[in-house]
């Protein structure tokens, strides 16, 4: 018998997750989502979705938004 693991999220989706499992979606959450989402198929695009890792980008783009918010905040 073969067990499988459930895929890792990228960092970030743990306030999601929280969110969709008590029936919320929050504003903020999803709004946060789809800016990171934007923004890492906005890099897959700029470079012609040739090569490139997905996660990467995801990642890449979760830090380039949380650090916009971050400086928005001050």
């Amino acid at each position: 018998m073969t067990t499988r693991k459930t895929p890792a999220r990228p960092r970030g989706c743990e306030e999601e997750a929280v969110a969709l499992q008590v029936g919320v979606e929050s504003e903020d959450v999803t709004g946060r989502h789809r800016r990171i989402e934007e923004a890492a198929y906005l890099r897959a695009a700029t470079r012609g979705f040739t090569g490139g890792d997905p996660v990467e980008d995801w990642l890449l783009a979760e830090a380039e938004i949380d650090a916009a918010e971050a400086a928005g905040k001050r």
